[in-house]
């Protein structure tokens, strides 16, 4: 009998280790997991490349932030218009890479900022009526529906806006004459100005304009996920390589400068004009040499 029971305890203990074991390597096993949302054909910020892979500022952004964090992220392609749907639907947790807009203050929380945001003015290099945004008076320009420029001049009484759904088809009305001027994000603009007909044909005038910057959002219900994402932006920063992301995307600028512009002119103008003088002095003295032999 006390061999039975010897048997019986000890088949229990075995058990209980192994149950034991399984929890253990489970629980070092887990890693917590997140479904993000993400606005596709948004380049550089989020976009496939040509072998469909999804790339970009914000990717990589959300793919080292996460990380950080010991999170694992399954993403999903949302549009403007669908991504707060998929939030309340608890299809998506977090939206990636959005613009702080007041039409969702009082439903979304917004994380600490991922970058800052400008856009500028983009012109035919042909057009010199153009310098700032107060010469947009009276003109016609473009504008993407979801670009925070919009709101700079969607109340604008004196320009003709025109209103697209997307930001290349803004910048082809100005690369067509069909408007005088684009206005956008700049980093996303400068990669379509940079196309065999835009480069050297178009080029941004006056100053960067600062407009919303972007962040990750959630509903307000599950702010403590932007809490969380807060702590993991701030070790980024920290360790710089929120920076060397920034770099990697935004770093190169290929920009025509109006102000540059019209130096080389200047200068162009100054020096041709040296030259002639000079070839009429020189050929006036071989005549004067000529006439005494």
């Amino acid at each position: 009998m006390k061999r039975v029971l010897i048997v019986v305890l000890i088949s229990i203990v075995c058990l209980l280790s192994v149950r034991t074991n399984k929890i253990d390597f489970r629980v070092e096993d887990q890693r917590k997991f997140v479904t993000i949302g993400i606005v596709e054909d948004n380049e550089p910020y989020s976009y496939k490349d040509s072998k469909g892979i999804r790339i970009g500022f914000n990717v990589d952004v959300i793919d080292e932030l996460f990380n950080e964090l010991n999170y694992k992220i399954n993403y999903v392609p949302v549009t403007h218009e669908n991504f707060l749907d998929k939030l309340e639907n608890s299809e998506i947790d977090l939206i990636g890479g959005i613009q702080y807009d007041i039409e969702y203050i009082n439903k979304l929380k917004y994380s600490k900022p991922l970058i800052k945001n400008t856009f500028n003015i983009f012109v035919k290099t042909s057009d010199r009526s153009i310098r700032n945004i107060s010469d947009l008076s009276g003109k016609k320009i473009s504008v993407y529906r979801y670009d925070p420029a919009y709101q700079r001049f969607k109340n604008s009484d004196n320009i003709r806006v025109f209103l697209c759904e997307s930001q290349r088809d803004a910048y082809l009305l100005l690369r067509s004459g069909v408007v005088d001027a684009f206005v956008a994000n700049r980093n996303t603009a400068l990669s379509y100005i940079e196309d065999s007909i835009g480069k050297g044909n178009i080029m941004i005038v006056g100053e960067k304009y600062t407009v919303f910057p972007s962040a990750i959002a959630a509903l307000n219900k599950n702010g403590f996920l932007i809490e969380e994402i807060n702590i993991g932006i701030d070790r980024l920063k920290n360790t710089g390589k929120l920076d060397k992301l920034q770099s990697k995307w935004f770093g190169e600028e290929v920009v025509v400068n109006l102000r540059l512009w019209r130096k080389i002119t200047t200068v162009s103008i100054v020096v041709g004009l040296v030259l002639i003088l000079i070839i009429f002095v020189i050929a006036r003295i071989n005549n004067i040499l000529k006439k005494r032999s």
